[in-house]
């Protein structure tokens, strides 16, 4: 393979191998579920719908909305929340902490004290006021050692300086430089953001006719809708909280922050409508009849908070012929050019260099980097260079730089293109001043937007960059960046007509690449290969990339940071038909990173996902690797620093087709640290395999979701922490609506709540089975540093014979301690 550890054909068939092994173990030996009358609570439901469960997930397949009966929307869930504390009542101290790298010792005793270490101190905090310094080890509160729930030191000190009042002092017995000395500081309270939603008004609206869902139902029946409200409370307070007070925009904190993402954390409930609502803008801009980039870009775009500037006046008329298209898209590509001049006039040269190096390196590392842990240095180096980052980003006028691709792919039009005579395999007249040498079956132009290649109909190969490339057929080979932004070209487009081509290059940004610009690749007929080294295939940072193939049966592999994939900007793969394979190591197949939209489009065919097999995770190292893909929404969550920022959107959407997916740590409609990851899969028989993190889970303050509609299908999560399940104020789902499926997985799963999370996973029709070692199948578990329960909910209705390995019975509602629920019901 070009530019990568040799990659996945091998894996995926071992990742297969052991799948059904386990699968023929999971399903053998047991013995079915008895049978009960229906819970009253599902017959309401009935009441609700007015028709047979068994026909429900049909109904949610074409409208997701009617979820909503089950597990209500933002109006049902608002009544609850008006008791609950708000987070100005929470003291803040103003310190990032750590645990020091060894526990100090009490003089005399020599025992061993908890100790938080004093990482960072906030500017104008009552730490700082206070005289607390980096290094000092917090070893006491008010006259008491340190006071550590559920083994967790840092949390538990967190926990204490929030429970008091702000305005009060709090004594702090501090060691430094071996001395202990008592330090009083005055508690200020949290800092606060101001938390912009995005507009949903169709779920201000009540549901059903009575108002009341069946999980509110199921709620009261146990009297757990006051806990419940509580996690709602502080699921919008985690919302509220600055994420770095090191960076701010026109007054605000969280400037990276997204609507859609701040709208879900107050209303996580809503999020298998909100999440069928951005795949569906995608699937109607691209589907098998209508190929609008400009649309998805749009989608994109919209998502991100920037507003699309619409079309100009001039671009209404459509070209008449191949030369009038091309002289368009010139055009296009030279007012992006001189829009992109005016965005970073701001900066200075070297300020553009500073971009260039660092925009490469946001989530990539050298596999053959020595594996160690970075110095304190070192870390504040790194430190010093993202917020340098970050607050030059802030300076950019980045919808105006998008909107400029936005132009370019209005002017590619493949509607337009379709219809236009191609016949002659070449422009048959060229505008005036452009210079043309013409050579056998290719022609080269200089216009003003740079240097133009018009391909004819017999092969060729291209190895050099350029504005644009139309090639009108033949068997093609691309070594060059094939529609990957440069410095020197930083716009540049390929339409590749007819043929079976070959793109393979050593290079980054390539096959629809966008930094600090925008790349297209657009390839119409024809069986085609696509080989990178990294942020390639539909990658968007700091700009637009786009990759459209129209014929289908492609193969793609690139490393990472690929395969629809974005950060500060839109990256867009999209496959109209025939049975594709992908396979990329890190970061691909539908990734979001901070202020980004990445996403896959697949309309249809029989396809293969791979994502993993380079960066080992530490929790398994040997055995388990990082993927972040198919469907990942990623932040920066910030550790011994203030530095931060809240994460993208990542979508892998595949309409049709039995697929196969394969994964291993963070995949499969999973999100990190106010992040959105979604996969939706409509129609087919599909296998989706995956370690921890994975199919529907939400870490750490996000969302994620995996939608599957029809079909029968088999889910694997090796580990566990999947298949619908939230945690640290995460919420996460995993959706199917139809066929018999197999959910395989090991701990914390099926509908699974952990450290103050909420999961679930609803299953409408179908004969299935649940088969988890423990800790799952509608399960959640008590915080008690936080003296906070989580929320599981497992949710089969409309189905007819269900195994569940942890005990559940069919037609039965049952109740696990702080919170859980399994409710089945035919």
């Amino acid at each position: 393979m070009v530019g990568t550890r040799p990659l996945p054909c091998t894996y995926l068939n071992i990742a297969l191998l052991i799948f059904f092994t386990i699968i023929s173990l999971a399903v053998s030996n047991h013995a079915w579920a008895g049978q009960a009358e229906r819970p009253k609570e599902v017959n309401k439901v009935y009441d609700y719908q007015g028709a047979d469960m068994k026909s429900f997930g049909s109904e949610v397949n074409a409208d997701m909305s009617r979820i909503s009966n089950l597990f209500g929307t933002a109006a049902e869930w608002e009544g609850l929340l008006e008791h609950q504390e708000d987070l100005e009542k929470k003291g803040w101290l103003g310190i990032a902490m750590k645990l020091p790298a060894k526990p100090p010792k009490e003089q005399g005793s020599g025992a061993e004290l908890q100790a938080v270490e004093v990482a960072r101190v906030m500017p104008d905090s009552g730490a700082e006021k206070a005289g607390l310094r980096e290094g000092d080890l917090i070893v006491g509160v008010n006259g008491k050692p340190i006071e550590v729930k559920d083994n967790n030191v840092l949390l538990s000190f967190r926990i204490t300086i929030s429970k008091i009042h702000p305005g009060e002092k709090v004594k702090l017995r501090v060691l430094r430089d071996g001395s202990a000395m008592e330090i009083r500081a005055e508690i200020k309270p949290y800092p606060k953001a101001r938390t912009i939603l995005k507009p949903h008004p169709d779920l201000e609206k009540k549901t059903s006719v009575t108002g009341k869902s069946l999980l509110n139902g199921v709620l009261e029946k146990e009297g757990l809708t006051g806990e419940f409200a509580r996690i709602l409370k502080e699921f919008r307070n985690e919302a509220d909280k600055v994420v770095s007070p090191m960076l701010m925009k026109n007054g605000d904190y969280n400037p990276f922050r997204l609507q859609e993402v701040n709208y879900i954390m107050y209303h996580p409930m809503d999020l298998p409508v909100v999440a069928r609502k951005i795949t569906d803008r995608l699937q109607d801009t691209f589907n098998k009849t209508n190929h609008d980039i400009a649309g998805l870009i749009k989608t994109g775009m919209e998502e991100l908070d920037m507003t699309y500037a619409p079309p100009k006046p001039e671009e209404a008329k459509p070209p008449k012929d191949m030369t009038e298209y091309v002289e368009r898209l010139v055009n296009a590509i030279q007012h992006a050019n001189s829009e992109r001049s005016a965005v970073l006039s701001v900066f200075t040269d070297e300020e553009i260099d500073f971009l260039y190096q660092t925009a490469p390196k946001l989530l990539v590392e050298d596999y053959n980097s020595e594996k160690r842990e970075k110095t304190d240095a070192e870390k504040r180096d790194q430190e010093t260079s993202l917020l340098r980052f970050f607050k030059l980003v802030l300076k950019m006028d980045l919808p105006r730089l998008l909107n400029a691709s936005a132009e370019i792919a209005r002017a590619i039009d493949l509607k337009t293109l379709e219809k236009l005579d191609k016949k002659a395999g070449k422009l048959e007249y060229y505008p005036k001043g452009w210079k043309v040498h013409e050579k056998d079956n290719l022609t080269e132009i200089d216009t003003p937007a740079g240097r133009v290649f018009i391909g004819g109909t017999g092969d060729n190969v291209y190895t050099e960059d350029s504005a644009l490339i139309l090639d009108f057929g033949g068997n093609d080979k691309y070594f060059n960046h094939a529609g990957g932004s440069t410095r020197q070209i930083p716009f540049s487009v390929v339409i590749d007509i007819a043929g079976d081509d070959l793109y393979s290059t050593n290079e980054d940004f390539a096959h629809g690449a966008g930094l600090l610009g925008g790349g297209f690749l657009i390839a119409l007929e024809g069986k085609h290969r696509y080989m990178a080294k990294s942020h390639s295939q539909g990658v968007g940072i700091l700009g637009v990339g786009v990759l459209v193939d129209l014929a289908g049966n492609g193969q793609y592999v690139s490393s990472t940071f690929s395969q629809g994939a974005a950060s500060f900007g839109v990256g867009i793969l999209a496959e109209v038909g025939g049975n594709n394979s992908y396979y990329g190591n890190f970061f691909v197949q539908g990734a979001g990173y901070v202020k980004g939209l990445g996403a896959l489009v697949d309309v249809s065919g029989n396809n293969k996902y791979f994502a993993g097999g380079l960066y080992e995770d530490f929790r398994a190292p040997g055995k388990s690797y990082v993927s972040m893909a198919q469907g990942f929404g990623f932040g920066l969550r910030p550790s011994e620093s203030f530095l931060g920022a809240s994460g993208g959107i990542g979508v892998l959407f595949n309409a049709e087709g039995n697929n196969t997916y394969v994964a291993d740590y963070f995949a499969q409609g999973a999100s990190y640290w106010f992040s959105l990851g979604i996969l939706d899969d409509r129609k087919g028989n599909d296998r989706y395999i995956s370690g921890r993190y994975s199919q529907g889970a939400g870490i750490h303050q996000s969302a994620g979701i995996l939608m599957d509609g029809e079909g029968g299908n088999i889910f694997l999560a090796d580990f566990g922490v999947a298949q619908g399940c939230g945690h640290d104020f995460g919420v996460g789902f995993l959706v199917d609506n139809g066929g018999n499926d197999k959910y395989i997985s090991g701990v914390i799963a099926q509908g699974a709540g952990n450290d103050n999370g909420i999961g679930v996973l609803s299953n409408i029709g179908g004969d299935d089975e649940y088969h988890l070692k423990e800790h799952g199948q509608g399960r959640g578990n008590y915080e008690p540093a936080r003296d906070l329960g989580s929320f599981g909910f497992l949710f089969h209705l409309g189905g007819g014979k269900n195994f569940y390995s942890m005990g559940g019975k069919n037609n039965s509602l049952g109740y696990k301690t702080r919170w859980g629920v399994l409710l089945d019901g035919n």
